[in-house]
């Protein structure tokens, strides 16, 4: 069951990324669950367990990141990497066109 959690906070934004392989996340602001505007977050994609709640994948992400524009690419992935016979169990963030066509051959 994919969770998506926020953390929010001050940060000081990292301004070159010139000396990274990889782009760091952005600590912005996003859409605040808790109902402050004000704070700055980032974005924890965690995929656990229905049975005991073990955390499968995790991944980080930008504070501002819709969960709806990524949920098909995370449960990809997710598949890729734990060779499971399970069934998929999300929440209404799935259901876009785009993400109906990346999980297709996937159990959900």
């Amino acid at each position: 069951m994919p969770l998506h959690f926020l953390q929010h906070g001050e940060y000081n934004q990292i301004e070159s990324t010139e000396n990274y392989e990889q782009k760091p996340i952005l600590i912005t602001k996003g859409y605040s669950r808790d109902h402050r505007p004000d704070l700055k977050q980032c974005v924890l994609d965690l995929v656990v367990s229905s049975d005991s709640g073990i955390p499968l994948f995790m991944r980080t992400a930008d504070g501002n990141e819709s969960d709806k524009a990524v949920f098909g690419e995370i449960l990809t992935e997710v598949k890729k990497q734990i060779k499971l016979d399970s069934i998929m169990v999300c929440d209404s963030a799935l259901y876009s066109q785009e993400n109906l066509k990346l999980i297709s051959n996937l159990k959900w």
